[in-house]
């Protein structure tokens, strides 16, 4: 069963077979009742100084509700002090799903393929599309592959700041769900924008 939160389940627009509950951050019993019967839950804080208690009362009561398997939605370059003081925001809601005592997911995705789509009219005029990262390699991923990636459990901790995560930014670099560097790809399944 696919089940979605929102303080608001009159205007959630989702597809059909997707169980609607209300819950807020702010109400923790309202998160508890939301997980109930959960096998998983799929925590996406929105990013900033304040993500750590959306995860940390969303941890708590998936737990408290007996939700087997918590899955994190983090950012590429957490934990990195390089990044600034925005690496440091999905820090603390990653220790609360690895210290959960559940199995766990952290995704660390550099970027979303769907993102794309809103540079397809340039790409198809021959303009230049601006990339934030210039033009270092970056491994998109596409939501409906978040899955794939997420599962199944357990998986080791995320590899260190500036490496390879579940998305691996570095399409030379894979990691094998032991954590270990795997062989690159051969060079005609790199991708090159």
């Amino acid at each position: 069963r696919n089940t979605a939160l929102t303080r608001d389940p009159a205007r959630a627009d989702l597809p059909p077979g997707v169980e609607v509950v209300r819950g807020d951050y702010a109400d923790p019993g309202s998160l508890t009742a939301a997980t109930a019967g959960g096998g998983a839950v799929f925590l996406v804080a929105p990013p900033g100084p304040g993500a750590a208690r959306y995860d940390t009362g969303l941890v708590s009561a998936a737990r408290a509700a007996g939700a087997g398997r918590l899955v994190k939605l983090s950012a590429i370059g957490t934990g990195d002090p390089e990044v600034g003081r925005c690496g440091g925001w999905h820090e603390e809601g990653e220790r609360a799903v690895q210290e959960s005592g559940a199995p766990w997911t952290v995704l660390r995705p550099s970027s979303f393929a769907a993102n794309s789509l809103g540079r397809a009219s340039a790409v198809r005029a021959g303009e230049p599309v601006p990339y934030l990262s210039g033009y270092v390699a970056s491994g998109a991923i596409h939501p409906l592959d978040f899955p794939e990636v997420a599962g199944p459990p357990p998986r080791p901790p995320p590899p260190p700041p500036g490496r390879a995560g579940a998305a691996a930014p570095d399409p030379g670099c894979r990691w094998t769900d032991r954590g270990r560097p795997a062989a690159p790809p051969p060079a005609a399944e790199r991708v090159r924008w």
